[in-house]
């Protein structure tokens, strides 16, 4: 599932560079003519990609609060990086790569992005996390849930999707 939900993102960001490309270009404008029968598919296909993307984020946030299990983690590496995305997000997104032990005792590794700086984390470190038994590459940090953050972009990014789609909609079909 979770990999279902990285192409279901990055169908979502694909549909929202092509549209941001195609009206930046200056070629198409999306709001009339052929422009807005393309614009009304994009958007319609983003939207519902969003919502996919947002309901599978929100899923696993409340799986690991209902079955997760709490372990001391490792931090193997961190990586902090500043993201500016053209009329959208501007902030730091951290990746933080852990390898901890599972209940059968097996070494995992798994990691976790959040939208945020990474709070004086660094290599070596020992942390708590909390990870799903049955999906153990499933992983959040102990306390609040990063996936928050992205569950709330999505539904940003969703609504302004199907704000365009509806718009559309009424130019085409009048």
């Amino acid at each position: 599932m979770r990999r279902v939900g990285r192409w279901v993102q990055a169908g979502l960001w694909l549909a929202l560079a092509v549209m941001w490309m195609a009206t930046s270009a200056g070629h198409v404008d999306p709001f009339s003519g052929s422009g807005a029968h393309a614009t009304l598919i994009l958007a319609t296909a983003g939207a519902a990609l969003g919502a996919c993307a947002m309901a599978g984020e929100k899923a696993t946030a409340a799986r690991l609060r209902r079955e997760g299990r709490f372990a001391d983690a490792t931090v193997v590496r961190v990586k902090e990086r500043y993201v500016s995305i053209p009329y959208g997000y501007n902030g730091w997104v951290t990746t933080v790569e852990v390898r901890f032990p599972d209940a059968s005792g097996r070494t995992v590794k798994a990691s976790y992005t959040a939208h945020e700086r990474a709070a004086g984390k660094r290599e070596g470190q020992q942390i708590q996390i909390v990870y799903d038994p049955r999906r153990p590459a499933e992983i959040s940090p102990r306390g609040e849930d990063p996936r928050a953050a992205g569950v709330v972009l999505l539904g940003i990014v969703t609504a302004i999707f199907l704000g365009s789609a509806i718009y559309c909609a009424f130019r085409v079909f009048g």
